[in-house]
């Protein structure tokens, strides 16, 4: 993966419903309306700075591109350490898994408190994430923790073949998308985390 500057958009809302504290599935009581809400260290503006900060894309993204809004649940405990995360969204490429990955890995927040007692409070975030296209070259690809394989003209080649055709880089424009592949022919690529098929526009 490769560390880039980019902007997200990021809305910390708190989640309400009718009672004031319900279990978990744990039987643990979760509070979601309080006194004072649990809290990033620094304030919100801090939070966005960490995650952005922290964020890897892959090449994947930067191939085809991510516009859309990754939403993730968390519940800050007593302590201020964050469990429970789930992601609540599923717009691909591993931004869900990028996030919930940071999050799990989150420093210590200042827990929620009622009653001047600190409470397990449950968090919803969702961030927008407006990744443009960008030209990668093959060498870049072949770095990466995923692997590649190429559909051109209906035909499947491995990433050495593909850059015979279309060489060691090329415009992002002439690629059509980018999707899993589950196939059992692995062409090689078993070590890699996932395997992606670029599809190449005729």
């Amino acid at each position: 993966m490769k560390q880039i500057c980019i902007t997200i958009v990021l809305i910390l809302t708190f989640v309400y419903v009718n009672a004031q504290t319900m279990p978990d599935t744990a039987g643990k009581k979760i509070t979601y309306v309080v006194e004072q809400s649990a809290e990033f260290p620094g304030g919100i503006e801090r939070f966005y700075n960490y995650i952005g900060k922290r964020l890897e894309i892959r090449e994947v993204e930067q191939l085809i591109g991510v516009v859309g809004k990754v939403k993730v649940s968390f519940v800050v405990d007593t302590t201020g350490h964050l469990t429970d995360v789930k992601a609540l969204s599923n717009i691909g490429c591993g931004c869900e898994e990028e996030v919930v990955h940071i999050l799990n890995t989150c420093v210590q927040w200042k827990a929620a408190m009622q009653n001047s007692r600190p409470v397990r409070q449950k968090l919803s975030i969702p961030l927008t994430f407006n990744f443009p296209r960008t030209n990668i070259s093959m060498a870049e690809l072949r770095k990466g923790a995923d692997g590649y394989l190429f559909r051109i003209k209906g035909t499947i080649y491995s990433i050495d073949q593909a850059a015979g055709i279309l060489g060691e880089t090329f415009p992002f424009e002439k690629v059509e998308i980018a999707t899993l592949y589950t196939e059992d022919d692995k062409y090689g690529l078993e070590a890699k985390s996932q395997i992606y098929l670029v599809n190449i526009k005729s």
